[in-house]
């Protein structure tokens, strides 16, 4: 840009100066448009958005490097908590459109009171919104990749959970599955249901498969794997909660479970291994 340092820092200035007015102003607008979600968030979010504008006043007079390297930490920083106060993605996009909105007019004022030539107003707006679409990118890449961490972390910690083995009486173990089995699952199926079998003592396991809503080729064979291996740690695994349906397509598939004993209901299986006679005495 051909324009003079003390043009540039008085502008640079001008925006700085506003901050706090700017980011009231945007506070305000995105409240009403999101009373829900913003309204209790004000306190968090101003000072964001005061550090955001004082940013962009910063912009005009830093190197490329310095300024995106500045926007690459803030988004990153900011992606991730305003994640954790729960605030939409698509709520905090739409705030650039106030920010564009607010800082072109404070640039065509200073620029005005300046005598800032057309092509240099040109250039340094063309500065501003280049800086403004890498903020939305370092955030919105921020907020995504911590997003998908925390889901990550999440499944991992339910998968942690996911093989809870109730022990019914001496030897004897059930193994309640519901929901869908996906590969990772599997994996902890295969990897914590023997240790569990070992911890708890169990002769007996019985996998209920009644809160599974499709047993597919993968499950069935994870299953299978799964019952033959805690066989070979002297555990007998047996097969309850085989729907009809779910029946049907394991014929189809050419599925053999016929290795293992297989009941139609907890209750048979139960019964089959004495349960409830021991009970009874």
């Amino acid at each position: 840009m051909n324009i003079s340092k003390e043009s540039l820092h008085a502008i640079s200035f001008a925006i700085i100066e506003q901050k706090g007015s700017i980011a009231k102003r945007v506070s305000i607008l995105q409240e009403t448009d999101y009373p829900t979600e913003l309204s209790h968030l004000s306190d968090v979010l101003i000072p964001m958005r005061e550090e955001l504008v004082e940013l962009y006043g910063k912009s005009l007079v830093m190197t490329d490097e310095a300024c995106f390297a500045a926007f690459d930490e803030w988004g990153s920083r900011t992606g991730q908590a305003c994640l954790n106060v729960k605030m939409p993605l698509d709520a905090a996009l739409k705030e650039t459109r106030y920010f564009r909105k607010e800082i072109i007019e404070i640039l065509t004022a200073e620029s005005e009171f300046h005598d800032i030539t057309i092509k240099n107003y040109h250039a340094i707006t063309k500065r501003i919104h280049e800086v403004m679409d890498h903020a939305v990118y370092a955030f919105s890449l921020a907020f995504i990749s911590y997003s998908d961490q925390l889901k990550r972390s999440a499944q991992q910690s339910m998968n942690e959970y996911s093989v809870p083995i109730v022990q019914v009486g001496h030897g004897v173990g059930i193994l309640p599955l519901v929901g869908d089995i996906d590969t990772e699952r599997a994996r902890v199926l295969m990897e914590r249901t023997p240790q569990e079998c070992v911890k708890l003592s169990l002769t007996e396991l019985i996998v209920d498969l009644s809160g599974v809503p499709i047993v597919d080729t993968m499950v069935a064979q994870q299953i299978i794997r799964l019952g033959e291996v805690i066989n070979l740690l002297g555990v007998k695994p047996m097969i309850t909660g085989i729907r009809p349906e779910i029946a049907q397509t394991m014929v189809a598939l050419n599925i053999d479970f016929s290795k293992f004993p297989s009941f139609a209901s907890l209750h048979f299986a139960l019964e089959e291994i004495g349960f409830t006679l021991a009970q009874n005495n």
